[in-house]
């Protein structure tokens, strides 16, 4: 999976708005309160409308109706109208709701460019699919309807042609923009009609006729659209014929006022489709709205652009280039074209409301099993969990399994952040390497028998202390993306998430020719049940492991006949998690674990919806407790009923301390196993994870061992005084190729160091912004069977900047700071002034009902600014990131819109107003919006913004104590210019920032 961050042209999609809960009276008086009672609609959110989750939602769309709103969905309801009377719905006790504008933050993975040549390709022998098909070879996911959600899929790609038994295998392809709609007028007289149309050979009974201006395409951003590769901005002529009920569509993608088999049928309804560019080999689809005489054209997939046809390749690909089958073969395939550029500024983003609807749709299709191999990222904890309470719900209408990429954030611990977004009866897919798959496929040798996780798949435990990805899967395929790019190479958990779900289209077309009843729920849960762990790797790397199909139908007969529970919920109390998020198992750090600690555990089986209530009341499994670490301890055996029954762990803090006290940084993984006694069904595992997240007060020297497609992990705590580590490493420029150095911060957010390279010394900075875990991770990238002896020193750089001003008088080369080192030991370092942002003005307010901080500034000056948010008070995010909708108003009123902290404004633009609009990407607490926050806006002038360096001394020895240090000047400042004080290393990359100063 690949990131899409902040700045990315075009497509970045951010989660804007957090949610609230919504609470009224019960029995006689459900409805009793108002919308506005409790969080008033404003203007703005009426305009675009809310999104709705409750348990009467028949009730709120009647009221919605009767009112005038529109609505849409029966389940997760988008109403949009007035907000006067949004804000007069009554709602009851269980509903919620958040703005349908409501960003969120999309990681669209990639496929990795590494060359393969095999069938080993695929997750058929892990999944032990030949073992299934050698007794059930039609059980190969016919009569299965499958959906992707992805960047679209081009129709012309080899394996999407036909399913086994010669049906179509495409449907249908479905794109929520509406950028290339094409208006088109009736043709009452053929004489007078377009050159084109003249040339064109089909009968008609009725003829439209309309031009799509490749020069009127601007998305929001200002893309423009040069659509059939012609390197100009074409005129492209659209007709549409129909005689009786057959229509097609005629484009004059060459610009040549000519038809030459350029006329192709509605894809949904015939499978045809046409070409942007024929020798490109960039397919169009259309299909016309008679009604509004408007002909939809999708934006086309390039060969470059094959993320989803990767994904569709291994989930339902047949016949891919003639040769090789995805996992389900058999299977129909629909897709969402989520990632498709848009006019809107507000629609060219991802929003909650337009993820629900790609998913809503795909139910209303019947679509049985959807495949989303995007990360989501959301603002806080509530709206992760507003978000999963949204997926479960369509997931109990439409029965479809979801099956979602963990990610590509790995290998730090709590990398898959966002695991609170997922809810139990969707799949969560980590990516599993095997050693034949890696060797032929990558030419990858020196992996273990059984495999491994690869290094980059995100981890647990995520914020409930228990979630990490549920099961494994393969990745890498081989994709037949076009013309240009022929056979291709897919990867990361882009590629494992449809492997996932291929084992799900599976399972499913094997269950309905058996003739058993389908549940999602139960499906995703026979495949966690039939999961096959691999040795020796920890719960919140792997989750349950890979699963393996012939037990899964065997398990779902369990599962459905009411005789097993499908899962077994889990609260460990008194721990609680980000936002009071109840915990399902325990994330610690080193002081929780100072001495012992004791949880108490309860467990609640669930069964199978399609098992009678009263069927529970009489299931009891005896259980078998087995506990994974010395340090873990409790009861051997125990229960599991729909009742909740309780066992108390113990966390050994003495046995743990001795461990830390030997080896500082370490990362302690248990786990406790709940084992159906009689069976020997591992029913629920809970993980138990502590970290050494001391800070370090000396240097330390670590040598390891990595082998290929492996990782290590050093913890490096921090606390006010520790203001960033020095980094060393002996590690051969040879070597160096070959390995990835990332640096993750207390909230699982990874950092890839710029200057980490062959060219680079092996010394490096990495500032400590805030106090916490921080993680130093080194991992093979690909390999052999040679090991790579590896020597790591960290040493925490404990230095505190003393001085507030800087005097720089006539006839003074330097410059005099006081610098203390609360270290042991003296450091050499290079000190640097920077010429710092001058503040430009300062807002302090409080969220606004939708969960924005609203800054506007007017502009006097010209220059680079930049805006910086905090809280009023400090908070401990759980997933901190801060973006901001910038709009500037020029004096002539004239608007520019854009995302980020920054915006340059030029000489002639000077007289406007600035106003951010910043989503703060994760809170702290129940009462977010009481939360206050101050905005500050700098200004770095024009002429000086890209030469910062005012003052260096290219070696200065910071002795323990307190330190004077004179900094010779570089060029004359002003008084009252801010100065930053960085330090870096002598020799090496990185800085790190000791504090402001000004000149006096």
């Amino acid at each position: 999976m690949r990131k899409i961050g902040v700045g990315w042209s075009g497509r970045v999609g951010l989660l804007a708005i957090l949610p609230g809960l919504i609470f009224s009276c019960s029995s006689q008086e459900k409805f009793s309160r108002t919308l506005a009672s409790v969080r008033p609609v404003t203007q703005a959110e009426g305009q675009a409308g809310i999104l709705m989750i409750s348990d009467s939602a028949a009730e709120l769309i009647k009221q919605a109706r009767e009112a005038g709103l529109a609505v849409r969905g029966d389940h997760v309801l988008e109403i949009r109208g007035d907000h006067d009377k949004i804000n007069r719905l009554r709602v009851d006790r269980s509903a919620r709701w958040l703005p349908a504008s409501t960003r969120l933050r999309a990681t669209k993975p990639t496929a990795a460019d590494e060359p393969d040549e095999q069938v080993y390709y695929l997750a058929r022998k892990d999944f032990a699919l030949p073992e299934l098909l050698k007794n059930h070879p039609t059980f190969d996911g016919r009569g299965v309807l499958a959906g992707v959600i992805d960047d679209g899929v081009a129709p012309s790609g080899s394996g999407f042609q036909r399913t086994t038994e010669g049906k179509r295998k495409f449907l249908q392809h479905h794109w929520p923009s509406h950028l290339l709609d094409t208006q088109v007028k009736l043709i009452a007289d053929a004489k007078t009609a377009s050159p084109y149309f003249q040339t064109v050979t089909e009968s008609y009974d009725t003829a439209w006729e309309g031009v799509l201006d490749e020069a009127s395409l601007k998305s929001y951003d200002g893309q423009t659209f040069d659509l059939n590769a012609d390197g100009k901005q074409t005129k492209i002529a659209v007709v549409v014929v129909k005689k009786g009920d057959q229509t097609r569509i005629c484009l004059d993608a060459d610009a040549n006022d000519k038809s030459d088999s350029d006329c192709f049928g509605s894809f949904k309804a015939t499978g045809e489709y046409g070409y942007w560019r024929r020798e490109k080999g960039v397919p169009v689809v259309a299909e016309f709205n008679e009604a509004d005489a408007v002909v939809r054209l999708s934006e086309g997939e390039s060969s470059g652009d094959s993320h989803g046809e990767g994904v569709a390749s291994v989930m339902v690909g047949h016949q891919i280039g003639g040769r090789f089958d995805g996992m389900a073969p058999g299977a129909q395939l629909m897709d969402v074209d989520f990632s498709v550029p848009d006019k809107n500024f507000e629609d060219g983003f991802y929003t909650i409301g337009s993820f629900v609807r790609s998913l809503e749709w795909l139910g209303e299709q019947k679509v049985e099993v959807v495949n989303i191999s995007y990360s989501l990222f959301f603002e806080s904890v509530a709206a992760q969990e507003f978000m999963a309470t949204a997926i479960s719900a369509l997931v109990k209408k439409y029965n479809f399994v979801i099956s979602f990429s963990a990610g590509n954030n790995g290998p730090g611990l709590n990398s898959l952040n966002r695991r609170s977004i997922y809810p139990d009866n969707v799949l969560v897919a980590g990516a599993f390497v095997s050693r034949e798959l890696d060797e032929y496929v990558h030419g990858v040798t020196g992996l273990p028998e059984q495999g491994r996780v690869i290094y980059y798949s995100s981890r647990g435990p995520g914020p409930d202390g228990g979630g990490g990805p549920l099961l494994l899967a393969p990745l890498s395929s081989l994709t037949h993306a076009g013309p240009e790019n022929a056979f291709q190479a897919f990867s990361g958990t882009s590629s494992a998430s449809p492997a996932l779900a291929g084992a799900a289209v599976v399972l499913i077309s094997g269950l309905k020719q058996l003739g058993l009843p389908i549940d999602a729920e139960t499906v995703v849960h026979a495949l966690r049940l039939s999961g096959q762990p691999l040795n020796g790797t920890a719960f919140v790397d792997q989750g349950y492991g890979l699963p393996k199909l012939p037990k899964a139908i065997e398990i779902y007969r369990q599962l459905i006949a009411g005789l097993q529970f499908i899962r077994v919920k889990t609260v460990v109390a008194p721990l609680k998690g980000p936002d009071d998020l109840a915990q399902r198992g325990a994330f610690l750090h080193a002081r929780e674990v100072a001495e012992d600690l004791e949880v108490r555990v309860r467990v609640t089986g669930v069964l199978s919806p399609k098992v009678a209530a009263a069927v529970g009341e009489n299931l009891l499994r005896p259980l078998k407790i087995e506990y994974s670490a010395p340090w873990l301890s409790g009861p051997a055996r125990g229960w599991l009923s729909v009742g909740m029954a309780r066992l108390g762990v113990r966390v050994n803090g003495k046995f743990l301390a001795e461990k830390m006290q030997s080896r500082p940084g370490q990362e302690f993984l248990g786990e406790v196993h709940l084992i159906d006694e009689s069976s020997g069904l591992r029913l629920h595992t809970i993980p138990f994870t502590v970290v050494d997240d001391r800070p370090w007060d000396s240097p330390h020297r670590m040598q390891f061992n990595l082998e290929t497609r492996d990782a290590v992990r050093v913890h490096l705590g921090a606390d006010p005084r520790v203001a960033g580590y020095r980094i060393r490493t002996a590690i051969s420029d040879v070597r160096r190729n070959f390995l990835s150095l990332e640096f993750f911060d207390p909230m699982g957010i990874g950092q890839i160091p710029s200057f980490w390279g062959p060219a680079d010394e092996e010394e490096f900075f990495m500032p400590t912004a805030k106090t916490g875990d921080y993680q130093l991770t080194l991992a093979r990238a690909v390999g052999t069977e040679a090991v790579f002896p590896l020597e790591i020193e960290a040493a925490p750089l404990q230095l505190q900047l003393a001085t507030q001003v800087v005097a720089q008088p006539e006839g003074s080369d330097t410059g005099k700071l006081k610098v203390f080192n609360h270290g042991r030991v003296g450091e050499k370092v290079r000190v640097e002034l920077l010429r710092a942002p001058t503040p430009a003005g300062t807002v302090v307010t409080g969220l606004d009902s939708s969960g924005d901080f609203v800054a506007e500034f007017a502009i006097t000056e010209p220059g680079v600014y930049e805006l910086e948010v905090n809280t009023v008070e400090p908070s401990d995010m759980s997933f901190g990131f801060t973006e901001c909708l910038t709009e500037f108003v020029s004096a002539d009123l004239k608007s520019h819109k854009t995302w980020g902290l920054n915006y340059m404004i030029s000489k002639d633009k000077v007289g406007g107003k600035l106003r951010f609009v910043c989503r703060p990407f994760s809170h702290t607490g129940s009462d977010w919006h009481r939360t206050k926050a101050v905005g500050q806006l700098y200004r770095r002038p024009l002429e000086k913004a890209e030469e910062p360096l005012v003052a260096s001394a290219a070696q200065v020895r910071l002795a323990p104590g307190a330190n004077q240090l004179d900094i010779p000047w570089i060029s004359k400042e002003e008084p009252g210019t801010r100065l930053q004080v960085v330090v870096k290393p002598v020799f090496g990359g990185g800085e790190i920032s000791l504090g402001i100063v000004e000149v006096h």
